[in-house]
């Protein structure tokens, strides 16, 4: 009988000192609430009853404190949770940090709610739009309470979601449309897929509870491809940036003048043929370029005849010319290369003026001279020619001179023409002749 009176002595006070050895700190919780003060803490019934859960840390101050730290503790909360396993591990995600915020993490015990000791590593840099996994790096005792610590780094202000993450994991930000148009991305928990703005491209195959997406991008310019969480719904998506450049295919003729050369694809060329070429674009999408390039001989065009009546003008070669002449310029041609142009222009100017008449003798027989000495000549070796028209000439109409008997309206046609009657410009003028016979 003393012999079971003393083991049961012993295995009582085994058991006693066990049960104070591990404090619980705070009181159990269904649904997990940060605490600033770890005798506040919410206690989960295992390390999953934490998962979904979305928090952010806050400009608070530091009341419970870890013996030390990934580098200094600023707003630091604590959330408790019964090891289920001799093993736990969290995916802590950091969110919507402040410029160079991140989020700090460790997981932590104590016997008397002031004094901790860590079975973690601290995991002192998550970055905003990342993920980590927490891990305890020391065998945890089923039954025991332990306390998940969380912090910003330097104080920063972070969003944060526990085993919740859906962050990307691996998959290009910046693609080339059309050369590359599928690219996939993954995650390490199932999710829900979406692209902003929709028309960006589409998601090839399922889009829901998925650990990875194939997504067909069609139109260039910023886009996102978000996953949601399948299974904590209550958490933001993470959504990756992808800039969407495009790579041109296309082809260019090119005119290439002699003695000279033509740009085409980032090149210079100085001879014809065809060539291909690849030009770098800022956005890393290379345009592919295929140049056609056609000599073009040097043109001399033959003298054009031109032949005009004035007072006009005439243009060609951007110049203007109004007076007879042969002229030579250089015109750019329609390939875009220069030609010399020659022109034999003629410009006819006829200008007709009857002198005053002469009376030459008195009565019924007197008779009249008008003259075209006024008019203008033709230049050789163009002709010019007289035509007299009227009720009393006597003798030729066809002369620079005019005889006239008769009183009456006389016209008189001056006529420039070329040597072959092929071109030719006239004026006319009419004068009112009288009779010098004295009044009966």
């Amino acid at each position: 009988m003393k012999y079971i009176f003393t083991t049961l002595f012993i295995l009582g006070f085994s058991i006693y000192p066990l049960q104070d050895l591990f404090a619980q700190c705070g009181s159990p919780c269904s649904t997990p609430v940060e605490a600033f003060d770890v005798n506040s803490a919410c206690i989960m019934p295992s390390p999953q009853a934490l998962s979904c859960y979305q928090g952010a840390t806050q400009a608070s101050t530091p009341v419970s404190l870890p013996p030390f730290w990934c580098s200094s503790v600023e707003n630091n909360q604590w959330f408790g949770f019964i090891a289920t396993s001799p093993n736990a591990s969290f995916e802590i995600e950091a969110l919507n940090c402040q410029a160079g915020g991140a989020i700090q993490a460790a997981l932590l015990e104590t016997s008397d709610c002031t004094n901790f000791n860590f079975v973690s590593p601290c995991l002192g840099d998550i970055p905003s739009g990342t993920t980590q996994i927490l891990a305890n790096n020391v065998p945890l005792v089923v039954g025991q309470t332990y306390y998940l610590m969380i912090d910003g780094s330097a104080g920063a202000l972070c969003n944060f979601a526990i085993n919740g993450a859906t962050s990307i994991t691996s998959g290009p930000t910046e693609i080339c449309v059309p050369t590359a148009t599928n690219s996939l991305y993954t995650t390490t928990n199932p999710a829900n897929w979406s692209i902003s703005p929709p028309g960006a491209g589409n998601i090839i195959g399922n889009a829901n509870a998925s650990t990875s997406a194939l997504v067909n991008w069609t139109t260039p310019g910023t886009a996102e491809i978000c996953a949601l969480n399948a299974n904590c719904p209550n958490i933001p998506p993470f959504c990756l940036t992808v800039t969407i450049g495009e790579s041109v295919q296309a082809t260019h003729f090119h005119n290439l003048c002699f003695g000279e050369s033509v740009e085409c694809g980032g090149m210079t060329y100085t001879s014809a043929g065809t060539f291909n070429s690849n030009v770098p674009a800022p956005s890393g999408c290379d345009s592919f370029i295929t140049c056609i390039v056609t000599a073009v001989p040097i043109i001399n065009t033959p003298v054009q005849i031109v032949n005009l009546c004035g007072p006009t003008e005439y243009q060609f070669c951007n110049d203007s010319y109004n007076y007879s002449g042969i002229y030579s310029a250089v015109c750019e041609s329609w390939q875009g290369c220069d030609s010399t142009v020659n022109v034999n222009l003629t410009i006819f100017e006829p200008v007709a003026v009857i002198s005053d008449p002469v009376v030459l003798g008195c009565g019924a027989s007197g008779s009249q001279i008008l003259d075209a000495f006024g008019s203008t000549p033709a230049l050789p070796p163009n002709l010019t020619t007289y035509q007299w028209t009227g009720p009393g000439i006597v003798g030729a109409t066809n002369a620079i001179q005019c005889q006239i008997n008769e009183p009456g309206e006389y016209c008189l046609t001056v006529t420039h023409r070329k040597p072959n009657n092929s071109f030719s410009c006239e004026k006319a003028v009419s004068i009112d002749s009288y009779s010098s016979a004295p009044a009966s």
